[in-house]
């Protein structure tokens, strides 16, 4: 008898739950277009036309613990021997890729692939035409394609010509009191290869030589290792700007006095 009265009195207040969940949506009924869960959702508001934009990708890859963090940076030239991804911007709502990359022989469909440029110097033409997923024919005909072309620059290495290679004067943003003069350099020591950043020491102990980093064509970031100290724990990624090659951003990330993980960008035109 317990049981049952205990039944019936659940049944009541799951009930009232009910008649009360109405009533809310009674009151705010659900009426956004734009929303799958409403009655009257319109798929044709949320159907994005075709888009082919495009990145072409250059990573570092270091062995070892030298490496302190991973990015990769979008690129339009850069070394033979790269090893390069190419991205679609769009990766969810498109139906087909057709890529064509310089004179490779067939259409890659994939949004997301790589490609070895060893052995090669010169431009490579790349084109990617999309399609865009249109389940409900709501597209208009110019909408459902799109074309993106790039050029890609290949050149051979250079020691004598590294571009973020040089020395550079400005400031913080938001600082403009400050003036730094930023130096990135390669040297060779015992037989051994190395590039360094100079003048970002961020009230540390200097390193007669700089801070260790890897540089791309134009580009770099910090690389240190178990045996070069590395002040307040700093991550820089430096690169020059597409539309003017003598402007350098560094942003550079640090801890402060407290421990509090801190972000600055400094931009600096070469000297």
């Amino acid at each position: 008898m317990k049981s049952t009265t205990l039944y019936a009195a659940a049944l009541f207040f799951l009930s009232l739950m009910a008649l009360d969940f109405a009533s809310c949506c009674k009151d705010e009924p659900c009426d956004d277009p734009t929303d799958r869960l409403c009655p009257n959702f319109d798929p044709c508001l949320v159907t994005p036309s075709a888009n082919s934009n495009f990145f072409i990708l250059d990573s570092f890859y270091q062995g070892g613990n030298q490496l302190d963090t991973f990015i990769s940076f979008n690129v339009d030239t850069t070394w033979s021997g790269s090893s390069l991804f190419f991205r679609a911007a769009d990766t969810e709502h498109i139906a087909s890729y057709q890529w064509q990359v310089g004179s490779h022989s067939s259409v890659i469909e994939d949004p997301i692939f790589e490609l070895d440029f060893t052995g090669f110097t010169g431009n490579v033409p790349v084109r990617l035409i999309t399609t865009a997923k249109d389940e409900h024919q709501c597209l208009k005909e110019e909408d459902q394609v799109d074309t993106t072309y790039k050029n890609l620059v290949i050149l051979p290495f250079d020691r004598d010509n590294i571009p973020i290679l040089s020395t550079y004067k400005g400031s913080i943003i938001g600082k403009p009191e400050t003036e730094l003069l930023l130096t990135t350099y390669d040297t060779t020591i015992n037989f051994v290869y190395n590039m360094y950043l100079q003048g970002l020491s961020l009230d540390c102990e200097p390193l007669d030589l700089g801070i260790p980093i890897l540089v791309g064509y134009d580009y770099f970031i910090t690389a240190h290792s178990h045996i070069t100290p590395r002040c307040r724990n700093l991550t820089a990624i430096g690169q020059l700007q597409k539309d003017n090659r003598d402007i350098l951003q560094v942003d550079y990330f640090y801890d402060d006095d407290a421990g509090k993980r801190r972000h600055e960008v400094f931009v600096g035109h070469r000297q």
